[in-house]
């Protein structure tokens, strides 16, 4: 069980880590559009997470914690499905909707998963790092990055 636990936390960081990127993204780079002709354009990937792939004894844990990471695949599979459709909807040059879209998507994802990784710590009784107050915290991160892009959709539908 504490094997299965430190390797699946160890992933379920490295997606949270992904996510972070994916939030920081906005179509620029050193803040300029990133891509051809003026457009906004991706420059990190979106995260992926396959933890069917690992050869774990998934049995070992709770049923909810166990789904809650297997399901991952699908909710990150959901999740780029609706990024691509606003994608799909969106104009040039800065994609504004996809760009939402994205970032706000992978905020929450990142906020779910990291709240999760550290249910199986706790379950594992792994330690869970807290950043000292003086020290970047991903989460804070991530909730300050949703709050704000939430912010900023509210603005734009009432004015």
């Amino acid at each position: 069980m504490t094997y299965l636990a430190i390797l699946v936390v160890a992933h379920l960081d490295r997606l949270v880590d992904g996510c972070v990127a994916v939030v920081s993204d906005d179509g620029t780079s050193y803040g300029q559009p990133a891509g051809k002709d003026g457009c906004h354009e991706p420059t990190v990937e979106m995260p992926t997470f396959e933890p069917l792939s690992w050869e774990v004894n998934w049995k070992s844990l709770p049923p909810k914690l166990m789904y809650e990471i297997i399901n991952l695949h699908y909710t990150i599979e959901v999740l780029n499905h609706k990024i691509a459709n606003a994608a799909g909807h969106d104009s040039p040059p800065d994609y504004a909707d996809y760009f939402w879209e994205r970032r706000h998507g992978y905020a929450v994802l990142g906020l779910h998963v990291s709240n999760f990784a550290k249910e199986l710590r706790r379950h594992a009784g792994l330690p869970i790092a807290v950043p000292a107050p003086d020290e970047w915290s991903r989460d804070e991160f991530l909730k300050e990055r949703k709050d704000k892009l939430e912010a900023k959709r509210q603005e734009s539908r009432e004015g």
